[in-house]
């Protein structure tokens, strides 16, 4: 009895640390297409299945071959992703642009951006724009009350930014906003000059914007990484 109790168990312990089976690979014939380059017809974007409005997966096919990427977008209709074939380091040969949105709705719009050598369909690494002006930038939002000037002060690598607004300038009421400005909610990316530009625009509440900062990437040592960096205060 005792042996035939330790089969079992050691029968369950095998099956339950037994690897789960591999998803099946990405393929055209498999995935959805969802974007066509507009420069070129044979650069071609799909997606993996969706899981809560989002994919994680996504195919780049160019010319027939194709390569996979754990990359993550909305499939929602009213956040269509975006596909270019531009030259966006200056090297004289074009790169496929992938834009994607990954979070959209109310006051809120963040997107992540991808490049990919046609050549080789490696991806190449491109700086977080988000992630860089929160870890860069400070700010601080007085309030105070209703009868006072909102005051904000917005400090990137030492150099400050002071904004001293009437509380009638703005939508929400003053006493809700934020001790700081948010930079989370809303990061966009644009390849429109045929260079990587992003906008990462602070909030001093859900739904009320103070300004943007403008950044744009240069390219070096084989990835985009943020060069010039402005704050543009909205009027």
């Amino acid at each position: 009895m005792m042996r035939l109790l330790a089969a079992l168990l050691l029968s369950t312990l095998l099956t339950s640390s037994s690897p789960l089976p591999a998803a099946p690979a990405l393929t055209p014939d498999s995935a959805q297409r969802i974007a066509t380059a507009s420069e070129d017809a044979s650069v071609q974007l799909y997606r993996g299945p969706e899981e809560g409005g989002l994919f994680h997966q996504a195919l780049l096919q160019v010319d027939g071959r194709f390569d996979a990427y754990d990359w993550t977008g909305s499939t929602a209709e009213a956040s269509p992703p975006q596909l270019y074939v531009q030259d966006v380091n200056q090297d004289g040969v074009k790169e496929a642009v992938v834009i994607l949105t990954v979070m959209s709705g109310t006051g809120t719009e963040v997107q992540n951006i991808h490049v990919v050598n046609l050549e080789t369909l490696a991806e190449v690494p491109v700086e977080d724009a988000g992630h860089f002006i929160q870890s860069q930038a400070s700010s601080k939002v007085d309030a105070r009350d209703g009868q006072h000037p909102v005051k904000i002060e917005v400090t990137f690598q030492g150099q400050r930014t002071l904004l001293d607004l009437k509380p009638s300038d703005f939508y929400d009421d003053p006493s809700n906003f934020y001790s700081a400005l948010d930079f989370t909610s809303y990061v966009v990316y644009d390849t429109s000059l045929n260079e990587l530009r992003a906008t990462v625009s602070g909030s001093v509440s859900p739904s009320e914007f103070v300004g943007d900062f403008e950044l744009v990437y240069r390219f070096e040592e084989g990835r985009f990484l943020i060069d010039q960096v402005a704050f543009v205060p909205y009027q």
